[in-house]
């Protein structure tokens, strides 16, 4: 039909979207380039979405549910070692680092723009404190202590949280990757040494 509008389905487009913002990071990101992979007309993308930063935001908000979803999965049900399901989930990290698949779009998003930008601020602020929040309820789950005085469960999560959060702003920033493991080894002795059957 004859000038009939091309439907599309707006969460499939946002998904092709972050892989243009996982490539090139947000500024990279030209609205041309994310026409041609989302294969929608530009007028379809503005009455959809109101601009490039609105997709952003949508893109980076599922973005970083979906991972929340994958760490959800592969710490709190990959197994009922909740220790060794934290451990294995740090060793996929540093080895995603080493591959250079730590900075995609979260991270380099986050990094590049979290500063500058309030929203994007809130949204990386909020994936590290759910992160947090899946780190503790494994660590409750573990029915552990923290050997060490002065340190609770709820600070043990805080510290490995903020220790990803470092480790990835480290990462974006050029710092080796031994230097990186080796602060992710700290954490790995505090969960190997630093807890106890309560």
């Amino acid at each position: 039909m004859a000038g009939a509008r091309k439907q599309f389905d707006p969460d499939s487009v946002v998904t092709l979207a972050m892989s243009v913002f996982q490539e090139n990071g947000y500024e990279q990101s030209s609205i041309n380039e994310l026409l041609d992979v989302m294969q929608i007309q530009r007028s379809s993308f503005y009455s959809t979405f109101g601009s490039k930063r609105s997709l952003f935001l949508r893109a980076l908000t599922e973005y970083s549910a979906k991972v929340l979803r994958r760490i959800r999965l592969e710490v709190l049900e990959s197994s009922d070692d909740y220790i060794q399901n934290i451990l294995d989930w740090l060793t996929f990290l540093t080895s995603s680092m080493t591959t250079g698949r730590a900075v995609e779009m979260g991270a380099r998003s986050f990094l590049e723009v979290a500063q500058s930008d309030p929203e994007v601020n809130e949204i990386a602020e909020s994936f590290f404190l759910e992160l947090e929040k899946i780190l503790y309820t494994a660590l409750q789950r573990s029915n552990k202590k923290v050997v060490l005085k002065g340190i609770n469960l709820q600070q043990l999560a805080s510290l490995i949280a903020s220790q990803v959060e470092a480790s990835l702003l480290l990462h974006k920033a050029g710092v080796p990757i031994n230097i990186i493991q080796n602060s992710i080894l700290v954490i790995r002795a505090l969960l190997d040494h630093g807890l106890e059957p309560k």
